[in-house]
């Protein structure tokens, strides 16, 4: 990545502060008289499916594409099932995060320095942004431009990187991918990828890029400025 690019990440990582200092955790907390916002509910079922909205991209805080950004940023890779979600307080804005609480069908991959990791059976909740955008009266499914949406009852494959929020370690979203007969695409690797593979793939990109190994009480986007700037 050169300077530029590296620059711009930095950038949307100062974006990404007041999403990822919520994240995983309680809502955020907001003081003072303010007028509560009108109520909505999400969509559900086949009209929610066929009225997705497509956001600009630009959110994400790293973009993995490929097996060399797995290798360099991610924890776990894992194979989950949502079964819950609420949205978040939104306050009025035109794009609405959630908390979807998934569980653990199957590990694709682990990073040997991983400090935290979860197993399969397990349950954990993540913060999924943006996951709706306001409609008339009711919030309207929404996904990032290249990437997938988890949906309830529905296996998706997740990517997810060691975070510090609210002083807690914790696992932090990066990525989703929608699982199609037991395949994912990766927008930087040529065809679709088995996950059958995808472990062996990611190990052997790690000996040719330069990984950021996850320190304790390190956040993310700590972790961001540590990247090495190529000129």
């Amino acid at each position: 990545m050169i300077r530029r690019e590296v620059d711009h990440a930095r950038c949307r990582a100062g974006v990404m502060l007041l999403a990822l200092g919520c994240a995983l955790l309680a809502g955020c907390a907001s003081g003072g008289e303010e007028p509560t916002p009108p109520v909505t509910t999400p969509s559900t079922g086949a009209s929610a499916a066929a009225t997705l909205v497509v956001v600009g991209s630009g959110t994400t805080i790293v973009h993995l594409d490929s097996q060399d950004e797995i290798a360099r940023w991610a924890s776990q890779v894992l194979v989950v099932t949502p079964r819950s979600e609420e949205p978040r307080d939104h306050g009025g804005a035109p794009e609405v995060g959630r908390d979807v609480t998934v569980e653990v069908d199957e590990v694709i991959w682990t990073a040997a320095d991983a400090i935290t990791s979860l197993g399969e059976g397990q349950r954990s909740t993540f913060y999924e942004y943006p996951a709706y955008v306001q409609g008339e009266g009711e919030l309207v499914p929404a996904v990032e431009e290249g990437r997938s949406r988890l949906e309830l009852g529905q296996p998706g494959v997740v990517f997810l990187a060691d975070d510090v929020v609210d002083d807690e370690q914790v696992l932090t979203l990066l990525h989703v991918s929608a699982l199609e007969e037991g395949q994912i695409s990766l927008a930087g690797a040529a065809g679709r990828v088995d996950i059958s593979h995808l472990a062996q793939q990611v190990d052997a990109a790690a000996l040719r890029v330069d990984r950021l190994t996850p320190h304790p009480g390190e956040s993310l986007v700590q972790r961001l400025e540590r990247y090495p700037v190529q000129e």
